[in-house]
């Protein structure tokens, strides 16, 4: 976190601030200046105030100090920016938005506002507005990882997986090392029916995270769309003790049940994911098949039975 980088820096700059505004030549100097210049001055030392108060995680004194910042001088960008995150972290959302239009107003090759207002907007599940502000950060930004990275998961999101893969292909071709990148393009390619080259990013990306459960479950993703189902429950598996909480891995675990024709395994992982699930991926088709699997077990009962 910047935040950590940033503490003695911070702390040494305000001590020298503070013995500034305690020196009579600053208080003198200060007379000369003109109102706004002044305001200026002190629009600084508020914004390092913040500052202060943001590295001990008092959110709310700090967002006092940085709105005095900006009211003292609207055209303090990096003291609007980080407003903006603190109204983000506070749950403020009309007021960080407002903060990120008003630097944009200021200046619309901002880098910083053009970045994090998309995240700011991904983050409202407003995908399509968040396209064309990363978009345009990516262009201030051309070889920046993280911003193609981010791209591509929000095409990823609205089910884009063509331009998904092109641009975390980018983001990955900037820094190969990156696990949550290599991630994506191995669930990117398996999504565009590229399987096999999908299982080389995968194990890619679990030999720097070897116990991520996305990627392993990524990875099962993968080698069932190469048909191994059987190497694609044991992936599931481990990705679900991993992380229990993740829904979208029963999905993929029932489907390959099913494809085993364990028929009792696939009910009970279908099941299991609706109840977890609040909003259900291909809900017709699974309840579909549940149907099927509930008929099915009963007439195997019932055959059963006869026999006896």
């Amino acid at each position: 976190m910047l935040l950590n980088t940033k503490k003695i820096a911070i702390k040494t700059l305000l001590i020298s601030f503070i013995g500034l505004i305690s020196c009579p030549a600053f208080a003198f100097n200060t007379m000369l200046k003109s109102p706004q210049s002044i305001d200026k001055n002190f629009s600084d030392v508020s914004k390092m105030i913040a500052e202060s108060f943001l590295l001990q995680g008092n959110y709310n004194r700090a967002k006092e100090h940085f709105e005095k910042a900006v009211a003292l001088n609207s055209e303090n960008i990096e003291a609007r920016l980080s407003l903006a995150a603190i109204y983000e972290a506070l749950n403020y959302n009309q007021e960080a938005e407002a903060q990120y239009k008003q630097i944009l107003q200021l200046d619309n090759e901002n880098k910083k506002a053009n970045y994090y207002y998309s995240l700011f907007l991904g983050k409202m599940g407003r995908n399509n507005e968040s396209l064309s502000y990363v978009i345009k950060a990516s262009s201030l930004m051309p070889y920046n990882a993280y911003i193609n990275y981010d791209i591509g998961v929000i095409y990823a999101q609205k089910g884009d997986y063509i331009n998904a893969v092109k641009y975390t292909q980018i983001s990955v071709s900037y820094k190969p090392d990156f696990p949550e990148a290599l991630n994506n393009m191995c669930f990117g390619l398996a999504n565009i029916r590229k399987p096999s080259e999908a299982i080389s990013y995968c194990e890619k990306s679990l030999k720097l995270q070897p116990k991520s459960a996305p990627t392993l479950d990524s990875t099962g993703f993968a080698y069932y769309g190469i048909g191994n189902y059987k190497k694609a429950v044991e992936y599931y598996l481990k990705a679900i003790e991993l992380d229990p909480s993740l829904s979208e891995i029963y999905l993929h675990l029932a489907d390959a049940y099913y494809k085993l024709n364990n028929n009792e395994q696939a009910l009970q992982t279908y099941e299991k994911y609706i109840s977890i699930e609040k909003n259900p991926l291909d809900k017709d088709r699974i309840e579909k098949i549940i149907n099927l699997l509930k008929i099915n077990k009963t007439l195997k009962i019932k055959r059963e039975e006869k026999k006896k």
